[in-house]
């Protein structure tokens, strides 16, 4: 039994693992995707998203 929760926790701490490297994917992209539109020209549309 204790082998088997053992085994639950570690699929538990992988899974926080990839969710916190998803949203850290998420995070960058979107920052990319606002430098991006700020280089484009649209500094104004980027600033009123973020306020």
């Amino acid at each position: 039994m204790s082998n088997q929760i053992f085994n639950n926790e570690n699929r538990n701490n992988k899974n926080k693992s990839i969710q916190n490297k998803e949203k850290s994917i998420h995070k960058k992209t979107k920052m990319n995707s606002f430098l991006q539109r700020i280089a484009n020209g649209e500094t104004g549309v980027v600033l009123e998203e973020l306020l």
